[in-house]
């Protein structure tokens, strides 16, 4: 059985608010991290959401169903995020990946303690991974 969902039953809960979806990409693929698009417009407050690191941050897309309950539609963490103002309206246009992008990433720790080693050796380590 197919469902048809409409934009009124969607809801972005996460970093960044969008108080109404006025347009959604969903992408999924065999053997690749599924992504998403999603545009809408963004409260007052727009620009102070996005001041400082959104990248990384944690969106899920809620769907509403008939009965009225919620559950998600696609959970992923912001790749891209920008405002735009159109006509007085803000409005944002954020890029999300999939969660499961973070099983594919290795955690490195970038903080170098041995104060003495010299700039040349840090860049070096760096450099080899």
């Amino acid at each position: 059985m197919m469902v048809t969902i409409d934009y009124t039953g969607l809801r972005l809960t996460g970093a960044l608010c969008i108080n109404r979806l006025t347009a959604l990409e969903l992408h999924v693929g065999v053997n690749e991290h599924g992504w998403a698009v999603v545009e809408g417009e963004a409260g007052e407050n727009a620009l102070e959401q996005l001041q400082g690191a959104v990248a990384g941050r944690e969106q899920v897309i809620m769907v509403r169903d008939e009965t009225g309950a919620e559950q998600p539609l696609f959970a992923g963490v912001i790749r891209s995020a920008g405002l735009i103002t159109y006509g007085g309206y803000n409005r944002f246009r954020i890029e999300l990946q999939s969660g499961t992008i973070q099983m594919d990433q290795v955690k490195r720790s970038r903080s170098f303690q041995d104060v003495a080693q010299t700039y040349s050796q840090v860049a070096q380590r760096v450099a080899s991974g």
